[in-house]
């Protein structure tokens, strides 16, 4: 699956039973911008006001709301999902956390330049995170320093 059937799968998980009713009114960051008469109050507060989000169609941006489990949806939160093959996966040397989710376990693992001191052995390590044992990453940015 791409990336975007990926997202759409999880709006669609998000509002479960009520989506086939709705899917009209949800734009592609998961936000209900229809009517709220066409929703139950008790639904409506299990989810989360958006003051500005992308319209159903071309316009100008409204407000809506959507499921609280879609929080973070827009950057997938900060996760870089690997496509099959690999042509999204960094370009640089850096420092990145590499997510590997198969359904049962979790595991994250840090890689730094440092551990790839040339650009030849970065490519070849590359390789690894084709493989399908990691799922995602995210580049690690350097923490500013204290001030004080």
């Amino acid at each position: 699956m791409t990336n975007q059937q990926l997202k759409q799968k999880a709006i669609q998980e998000a509002y479960g039973v009520e989506y086939d009713r709705l899917k009209e009114f949800i734009n592609c960051e998961g936000v209900f911008v229809g009517d709220t008469y066409m929703i139950s109050d008790e639904l409506f507060d299990k989810w989360a006001f958006i003051p500005v989000t992308p319209p159903i169609k071309i316009g100008k941006k409204i407000s809506g709301s959507r499921p609280k489990s879609l929080a973070g949806i827009d950057t997938n939160n900060g996760w870089k999902r690997i496509e099959n093959d690999g042509s999204n996966l960094p370009n640089k040397q850096g420092a990145y956390l590499w997510y590997r989710f198969d359904g049962t376990e979790q595991r994250l693992y840090y890689f730094t330049k440092e551990d790839y001191p040339d650009t030849k052995m970065w490519e070849q390590h590359k390789l690894v995170f084709t493989s399908g044992e990691f799922t995602h990453y995210r580049p690690i940015k350097e923490l500013p320093k204290p001030i004080y």
